[in-house]
């Protein structure tokens, strides 16, 4: 299996289906010309939902709940998009992504520190994807404390300032300077395989210059 980042809070997940998360319109970025089975939509924002942009008339997973596509199970539990129980922005799903015996929690737009069911069923995920940019989601100081209560095998941070990105969110130093094995993955795209990094960072979104 393999994870692409297409950039922002989208990945690409390659196995025994293609999964694609929160594919995005509108930030500055072009999103690049890829193909699905599934679709994972956390909230209905408009860097977050552009299902369409995705080809091969792919599944789309947009609610709490067990959902099940051929041999993928896809769990989503109901979050809130902000500190104030989604009174300011509205709500978000976290999604727990099971595919060829892997495991991947996407944090969608996490605006607070989940409850302690949802803490305990993303814990020991294979792959932790994120958000660590703040304003819009938690910041890097809650993004460190809720992977070091989850404690997956590997956490890719998300949702952060890039290169032409016109969202306004902080980079990922902040988070980056609170977690001990950082390793730089050239390029967009990671195997999951059973040596992964702690944490891993990509150079740059697929297809991105």
């Amino acid at each position: 299996m393999k994870i692409q980042w297409l950039g922002h809070s989208s990945f690409r997940i390659v196995g025994s289906k293609t999964v694609v998360t929160d594919p995005f319109g509108g930030i500055g970025l072009a999103f690049p010309p890829v193909r699905a089975d599934i679709v994972t939509v956390s909230h209905g924002h408009f860097d977050h939902n552009a299902a369409g942009a995705v080809g091969g008339e792919p599944a789309v997973v947009d609610g709490v709940g067990m959902h099940r596509v051929a041999d993928v199970a896809v769990m989503g539990y109901n979050t809130s998009h902000d500190d104030a129980q989604g009174a300011k922005r509205g709500g978000n799903i976290v999604y727990l992504i099971t595919m060829d015996g892997i495991t991947i929690a996407h944090l969608g737009d996490l605006g607070c520190m989940p409850d302690h069911s949802v803490l305990g069923a993303l814990e020991g995920a294979d792959v932790l994807l994120i958000p660590v940019g703040g304003n819009y989601t938690i910041d890097g100081k809650t993004a460190a404390a809720i992977a070091a209560q989850v404690r997956p095998r590997t956490v890719i941070p998300m949702h952060y300032k890039t290169p032409g990105l016109t969202v306004n969110v902080a980079d990922a130093s902040d988070f980056l300077s609170r977690v001990d094995g950082v390793e730089y993955i050239p390029g967009s795209q990671m195997d999951i395989t059973p040596r992964m990094p702690k944490v891993a960072v990509f150079e740059k979104p697929l297809g991105q210059n």
